[in-house]
């Protein structure tokens, strides 16, 4: 009996998909900074509202990816905090689309990430924090916004990405 997922038949299912995790899991990782410079030390910033999502911090442009000739999809793999204003919990909301930050959002394209460190300004202290993406389209923007406790908290950080020839 041959069962199918998605109009697939399962093995031939679960060959892709191991592919695809090993393909992960094997892939090189570029870091980028604030401008989507490679190798930058300079991060994006992002400011929170009160207790709520700040302004939307646009990450990657249309321009910015491929950044390896020929790649077709990206996926944001981690995020690493290098100044925070407050020890208050953080969200990070990171969102994509080919139109504007709000139609991504209504869309629900965007994966939400917590970040809890220790340590102030530029003593935060933690490990960086993988982030839970789709695979998206090279060519795609990128944004990001956080949300705090705290009135115009700040985050600064880098984000290290994936990218996929299919």
């Amino acid at each position: 009996m041959i069962i199918s997922i998605n109009g697939r038949d399962t093995i031939g299912w679960i060959l892709d998909e191991t592919r695809e995790i090993e393909h992960h899991l094997h892939n090189t990782e570029k870091w980028l900074g604030a401008s989507a410079v490679e190798d930058s030390l300079t991060g994006y910033q992002c400011i929170s509202g009160n207790g709520d999502y700040g302004a939307e911090v646009l990450l990657l442009d249309v321009a910015n990816t491929p950044i390896e000739t020929d790649k077709k999809f990206f996926d944001l793999h981690r995020i690493a905090p290098m100044t925070v204003s407050n020890a208050n919990p953080y969200l990070l909301r990171v969102a994509w689309g080919n139109g504007t930050f709000a139609a991504a959002i209504s869309a629900r394209q965007y994966t939400t990430v917590p970040f809890v460190g220790t340590g102030l300004g530029s003593n935060v202290k933690g490990a960086p924090s993988d982030i839970i993406c789709k695979r998206i389209p090279v060519g795609y923007k990128v944004w990001a916004q956080i949300k705090n406790g705290t009135n115009l908290a700040t985050m600064t950080f880098l984000i290290g990405l994936h990218e996929y020839d299919i």
